[in-house]
């Protein structure tokens, strides 16, 4: 007689590694809010309910954060290539008209509706993905091109571009999430190569804050087996660094290298590289932030204590963090009230 499912599945688990018991938790939590609710509740320890719903219930639960299927990611690759040409067309088009009339006010609001429509065709009202990968994909990443050069090459800053820019790395992220876990190695090898020109790409220039946004946003697509691939691109763009680009490549480096240590579940390199740049602000505050998601606040609150006050922003900037990290710390209010209290008499020292 063969094995029952759940048979099978408490082997799995007694022979699972943690790391790959986080990462079905993960998945299983990704598939439906109710998943999630239900692992939260037994994390909490809480009653399960494991009603089944009806069709009736089912027609009104829309897809939210879902990922989908395996089947989606078969296409007809011709037809593909043949849209991606058609859509790189006709946003090349749109981009020409305002070039040739100038890009006053109305252009660039003509323009940012052109491209939050085209949003709404990867990305539906609901959060679900509307096309394939490989239309999806490749789709968001001319947006974003064309948004940037735009952006870049106008004297004034528009922040109705920028927002714009803001929503697409959004949509970039929520498309990413819901195909990663089922992207083969070979796909994801290829549309990462995509990323990474256009993120070493001219497109950024003067904007790395917004370069290293992008990079992040597709982080659910940054494995062991391409990780490397992901650090090479920066740490070329660090050494490529000149007197204009703006912004702290090398910050930016090491806190996508932090994320990425992170995100393949290598903690402790993760805390490695973070202790050794720990002299730099925000790579400190990264760090703080990580540790705050981990609910390691003993930690946390002892690098802030350690965090140097030289100046008046320094000093404003830690002992906010320090407050901040208290009040979500502390469900006490005598207990806030305590640690308030002794901070201030060492500052006083």
């Amino acid at each position: 007689m063969g094995k029952s499912p759940q048979q099978e599945v408490f082997k799995k688990i007694n022979q699972a590694k943690t790391d790959e018991l986080k990462k079905v938790l993960l998945n299983l939590s990704a598939l439906h809010p109710q998943m999630a609710q239900m692992i939260l509740a037994v994390f909490n320890n809480q009653p399960v309910d494991l009603e089944v719903k009806t069709d009736e219930q089912d027609q009104y639960d829309f897809p939210q954060n879902e990922r989908v299927t395996s089947e989606e990611l078969q296409v007809d690759e011709k037809a593909i290539e043949s849209e991606i040409r058609h859509i790189r067309g006709v946003i090349s088009n749109e981009i020409r008209i305002g070039n040739e009339s100038g890009w006053t006010y109305s252009e660039i609001q003509h323009l940012n509706h052109f491209f939050l429509d085209f949003l709404t065709e990867i990305i539906g009202p609901t959060g679900h993905a509307e096309v394939p990968f490989q239309l999806g994909f490749p789709s968001l990443l001319i947006i974003i091109k064309n948004l940037m050069v735009v952006y870049r090459d106008n004297t004034y800053e528009n922040n109705d571009i920028l927002q714009t820019i803001e929503e697409t790395f959004d949509a970039l992220e929520e498309f990413v999430f819901q195909y990663a876990g089922r992207l083969n190695v070979k796909l994801q090898k290829k549309y990462l190569k995509q990323a990474l020109k256009l993120f070493g790409s001219n497109a950024f220039q003067g904007y790395d804050n917004l370069r290293y946004e992008f990079i992040e946003s597709i982080h659910e697509m940054i494995t062991r087996d391409v990780a490397d691939e992901v650090i090479a691109a920066s740490d070329k763009l660090v050494k490529n660094a000149d007197f204009w680009d703006n912004g702290d490549r090398k910050t930016q480096h090491i806190i996508l290298r932090i994320m990425i240590a992170v995100q393949t579940g290598q903690i402790g390199l993760a805390k490695e590289i973070a202790t050794a740049n720990m002299d730099i602000d925000d790579i400190r505050q990264q760090w703080v932030s990580f540790l705050e998601s981990q609910e390691n606040f003993d930690e946390a609150e002892k690098i802030l204590l350690e965090a140097p006050r030289n100046n008046a922003w320094q000093k404003e900037r830690w002992d906010d963090s320090l407050t901040g990290l208290w009040r979500i710390w502390t469900p006490s209010s005598l207990i806030y009230a305590s640690k308030l209290s002794s901070f201030s008499i060492y500052n006083l020292q």
